[in-house]
């Protein structure tokens, strides 16, 4: 069906029909797919002079610009398919409905300009495409090249609705628009795979969202998180073994290695990564621990004057020519001991013993007011952050500070920002900290915000995650940089800094990273109704395949130079947390096989059994509370670790003690402790019978293991014995107390609220 109708009639009118602009699944066969895109609200926008003649320009919901300089600027729409895993694919219109507007002088883009650079002070040019009487694109859809994600392989498509004719001044608008996308398996195609069945629940839950044909019943998504390997300096690897032993106990199977096996060189680094992923295909993350001279970061060539610095490239594993991470990559930036243990213990804190408060349902977006039709979706940095905020306050967000150049009305203060106001929000707490604006190594130009006021920050135990859209707040092969300030920053008691923060290497594009930071929004927002779990690395890294889908070739520099500070691995909070509770038997015999874990509060939980912290065994918590996890005949006396975790909870940790067979025999003493939970200025009181007369020593042990505090009780008598201490200056987490009675090792657990 055609309409031709003049552009004079309709000018400054927008059309808004039946649903809104999407693209649908509506047929899904083994050799084709047909998906239909629906183009119903558009306006066009007659406010531009170019050489003293108006302009239009479109704007379009869900749309993309094409970004290619001097080209009539026509918005697309973008999806993903699963591909087979053989062959090559194509495709045909079978159905359309189009209108013709005339008389319409369409603006070109003005290319994908740097964050350097303010996109009103560029001037439009028009190529040799506007001398041609023909209408552009010639194809209303690209296939981009097949890429493979870890064990699917998948393609974008690009479909563009609109079709223009400089010549002839004509606007073809396709409202309807139906393609049958064929598979043929006979023809050798690009980034070919072989079966496989290695993806982990994260990973099958983002190909769900990702791709509009995605075949979940192919695979079998391992109950685990999958596995991280830590490319550590020599010297750190010993400072590293508590939080190695960590990730092992709450699910993560962990492998370091110092970076002498590997060799400090690009190509070894690549190669070795490669070759552990091939043999380790449910590995998931990569830790990279020293700065730059100590584990180098990749030479992904030059863009302009500038090397593009990559951690990014040691994570594209599993195709050729293909920018779409495989591995989530994140790198603990320190040279020596004492800033590693800053990364660690505020990494063991976020994840083990959280602070208490409603700082986890806040945010702050910062940005500038440039880019006005030219950012993600159209909009100018301050709009896209408000609109990020309006999709975080629909979700569990109580409050999203507003901090943008000008004057833009809501939560904005008229003015421009400056870094006292970010400081304070910052001190106050919040989960996300988004920026999206001008930027240099050391500062977020909006608000003047530095290095310096993240080291004045006050926030103990409030750690965001920063996610900065701006030039070089990640450049630290040369240097320091803003993005390290946040990780490597403590206060007068504790860290304080960010959870993680990810910064460019180079001067940044301006739209595609845009749509990696909305993108992260929308996942987060999109996780509650069905309680799912999402790692930073998760989030971040689908974030960039979401940008990757929308602007192909524009998105790869962003992929390679955008660097992720900190571990991936870590699951992001974001309520206060509730502390995870579970019952189960605290002894169980040599050549045991099985274990049952009752009475949890958290459904979704993964519970892990290690021993020797090697894991045993693991599962899911059933709606009931209850799960049993069956793991191999235990043959040694040692302790399992049981450990319990899941979002927006603090974990559960207990210990099982193997014993001897026997049919009677001892039981272990007992410790009893009231009140539990206790306040952090409050008192313990614990009582425990005695055999005999003895003197007893009592150690408290935080969740670091780590004693805190050590009493020696001399000549107490048998019986019945009750004692106390004070919790003054202990922090808000879980402590056991540990003593030996009567020969036998007692232990028990205690809250500090």
């Amino acid at each position: 069906m055609k309409k031709i109708l003049s552009f004079f009639s309709l000018i400054l009118i927008s059309f808004h029909f039946y649903s809104i602009n999407d693209i649908t699944l509506l047929q899904d066969q083994d050799e084709s797919i047909i998906i239909a895109l629906e183009m119903n609200d558009f306006n066009l926008d007659q406010s531009i002079l170019i050489n003293g003649i108006s302009h239009s320009k479109i704007n379009a919901k869900n749309t993309f610009p094409s970004l290619i300089q001097g080209y009539p600027d026509l918005p697309k729409m973008v999806s993903s398919i699963q591909l087979p895993n053989q062959g090559v694919s194509s495709f045909s219109v079978v159905n359309s409905s189009f209108q013709d507007f005339y008389n319409v002088n369409l603006v070109p883009s003005k290319g994908n300009l740097k964050r350097n650079i303010d996109p009103n002070s560029v001037p439009y040019s028009k190529a040799d495409v506007y001398n041609l009487n023909s209408f552009y694109p010639n194809n209303l859809a690209i296939l981009n090249s097949p890429f493979v994600f870890r064990s699917v392989r998948g393609q974008s498509i690009e479909i563009t609705p609109f079709q223009y004719n400089p010549i002839t001044k004509t606007l073809r608008v396709y409202s309807y628009l139906e393609l049958q996308i064929n598979f043929d398996n006979k023809v050798l195609g690009v980034n070919e795979i072989e079966e496989s069945n290695v993806l982990n629940a994260e990973i099958n839950r983002m190909n769900q969202r990702r791709f509009i044909n995605y075949k979940s019943n192919k695979y079998d998504p391992v109950s685990e998180d999958g596995s991280l390997l830590i490319i550590c300096k020599d010297d750190l690897v010993s400072e590293m073994e508590t939080f190695v032993n960590w990730k092992v106990k709450k699910g993560i199977p962990t492998e370091i290695v110092p970076i002498s096996s590997v060799g400090n060189s690009q190509t070894s680094i690549f190669n070795y990564v490669q070759d552990y992923y091939n043999n380790h295909p449910e590995m998931v993350y990569l830790l990279l621990v020293g700065d730059h001279a100590d584990i180098n970061c990749y030479n992904a060539g030059n863009a302009g004057s500038e090397i593009k610095w990559s951690d990014a490239k040691y994570g594209l594993l599993a195709g050729t020519n293909d920018w779409y991470p495989d591995v989530f990559v994140g790198r603990f930036s320190v040279s020596n001991s004492t800033d590693l243990n800053v990364y660690l213990a505020r990494n063991m804190e976020y994840e083990i013993t959280p602070l208490s408060g409603d700082w986890y349902q806040k945010a702050i977006g910062l940005g500038s007011d440039e880019g006005q039709g030219f950012g993600y979706l159209g909009n100018a940095d301050w709009a896209h952050l408000r609109a990020i905020r309006d999709v975080l306050m629909d979700f569990t967000f109580d409050e999203v500070h507003e901090f943008y150049d000008g004057s833009h009305g809501g939560a904005d203060a008229s003015g421009n920002p400056n870094s006292t106001m970010v400081r304070t929000a910052v001190n106050t707490g919040a989960t996300l900290f988004n920026y999206t604006g001008h930027g240099a190594q050391n500062v977020c130009v909006t608000g003047n915000f530095s290095t310096t006021h993240i080291n004045q920050a006050t926030n103990e135990g409030k750690y965001p995650f920063v996610i900065s859209v701006a030039c070089n707040n990640g450049t630290f092969t040369t240097g320091s940089c803003i993005s390290e300030a946040w990780m490597l920053a403590e206060g007068t008691n504790s860290t304080t800094g960010s959870i993680a923060a990810c910064g460019s290497s180079i001067l940044m594009s301006w739209a595609p990273p845009m749509a990696t930071q909305f993108e992260i929004a929308d996942i987060l927002a999109q996780t509650y109704a069905s309680n799912k779990k999402f790692t930073l690395g998760g989030l971040f890294y689908n974030g960039q395949m979401k940008m990757m889908d929308v602007y192909n070739n524009q998105g790869k520099e962003v992929i390679e130079t955008w660097v992720f500070f900190g571990d991936p691995s870590v699951k992001i909070r974001t309520l206060d947390p509730q502390n995870l509770t579970a019952s189960h038997d605290t002894q169980i015999e040599i050549g045991s096989s099985s274990l049952s874990i009752s009475s949890c509060n958290a459904e979704g939980a993964l519970i892990t059994l290690t021993q020797n912290n090697d894991i045993i065994g693991n599962g899911i918590v059933d709606a009931n509370g209850d799960v049993q996890i069956d793991f191999t005949s235990i043959d040694t006396l040692s302790d399992v670790t049981v450990v319990g975790t899941n979002y927006n909870y603090r974990p559960y940790q207990g210990v099982v003690k193997v014993t001897e067979l026997m049919s009677v025999g001892p039981v272990a003493p007992v410790l009893s402790i009231y009140p539990n939970p206790v306040a952090a200025n409050g008192s313990i009181t614990f009582s425990f019978d005695l055999n005999e007369d003895s003197d007893l020593v009592v150690k408290v042990v935080n969740a670091l293991g780590q004693v805190v505090k050590e009493i020696e009780y001399n000549s107490l008598l048998a019986g019945s014995n009750q004692q106390s201490f004070s919790t003054v200056g202990f922090r808000a987490g879980i402590y056991e107390l540990y003593t030996v009675i009567d020969g036998k090792d007692a232990i028990a657990k205690f809250l500090v609220k």
